[in-house]
């Protein structure tokens, strides 16, 4: 009576010896796709924190530059209208000359020219509103997405208010204010694209410009040599 028993139990052992070996198969078949997404993984992690950690090292060396240039040229609207101008047209002459698109400095670039002339006490609003200006007129020049590189520089803007606890002043609408004025120079389409993404990004209409700016005097873009 119990040799049956055993070979019910040596049947089962049996089974459960197949159905180890086939589980085993088929992991060793998954291993190669779950270790190409662990590299993945792996991968995209590293390279956004290190792009994270240049646009981060991008945005200290702007803002120094443009608070030291303010200090050595005397701190004055007139030079920190003209900085503004060269600071974004060398950036950009420098991106283009690397290959690449405006839209990876945009936003960091904004963030630290508007930190830069906060730091030295200068007038935030007047260089939020020439940064949006003279990135959108050479964003142009450059064939970039009118669009995309105001919606980068804008919320570099806003990074910066937020810093300095002045989100929701004036600083935000002069900046808008500035990318439409910009956008205004080049063609009413480009204008109203502008305004269209600018009114989604802030989320009231009543928020975006209506209309741009007269032209301010103290702007020159690209600025004199």
């Amino acid at each position: 009576m119990k040799r049956p028993n055993k070979q019910q139990s040596s049947s089962g052992a049996t089974g459960r010896s197949q159905g180890s070996a086939a589980t085993q198969r088929m992991r060793r078949r998954a291993d190669p796709i779950q270790l190409a997404g662990k590299i993945i993984d792996t991968g995209v992690f590293n390279s956004v924190k290190d792009v994270q950690r240049i646009q981060h090292e991008f945005v200290q060396l702007v803002r120094a530059t443009v608070s030291d240039s303010l200090i050595a040229s005397g701190d004055n609207d007139v030079g920190a209208t003209e900085l503004v101008s060269t600071v974004v047209s060398e950036a950009i002459s420098a991106i283009d000359h690397a290959g690449a698109s405006l839209d990876l400095i945009a936003r960091s670039l904004a963030k630290g020219i508007v930190l830069g002339v906060h730091a030295i006490g200068g007038d935030v609003k007047l260089a939020a509103f020439h940064t949006m200006r003279s990135l959108i007129c050479r964003s142009a020049a450059s064939a970039g997405d009118l669009a995309r590189i105001a919606h980068d520089a804008l919320v570099g803007v806003v990074e910066a208010a937020d810093e300095i606890d002045s989100f929701g002043s004036d600083i935000v609408f002069q900046a808008a204010n500035g990318a439409i004025s910009g956008a205004g120079q080049i063609s009413a389409l480009a204008m109203d694209t502008v305004r269209q993404m600018l009114g989604g990004l802030l989320g009231q209409e009543n928020e975006v410009p209506q209309t741009s700016p007269p032209q301010d005097p103290l702007f020159r873009f690209p600025p004199e040599r």
